[in-house]
């Protein structure tokens, strides 16, 4: 593991006097723009059903027929536009 990737998952995961997880503040600078396309990547943890698929945002998406009853993570990538699970 990388020194900076060290730092920033410390940075996250800090705990505070009470050993509650906190989160860093948005700095001063920043504007929330509604007109600014989405960007980044949000990730969903769904159970796959009887058949192997996952319900996702309004669509069904086959898994594997033989992970029944499984977690499985669902990556949508709002960049670049594409769904993984």
């Amino acid at each position: 593991m990388n020194a900076e990737l060290d730092v920033r998952m410390h940075d996250c995961i800090d705990q505070g006097d009470a050993g509650e997880r906190y989160r860093r503040a948005l700095t001063a600078a920043w504007q929330l723009d509604l007109q600014a396309p989405l960007r980044g990547e949000v990730i969903f943890v769904r159970r796959t059903s009887e058949q192997g698929t996952v319900h996702l945002l309004g669509r069904i998406f086959a898994v594997d027929p033989l992970w029944c009853f499984r977690l499985v993570r669902c990556e949508v990538d709002l960049t670049g536009e594409h769904i993984r699970c």
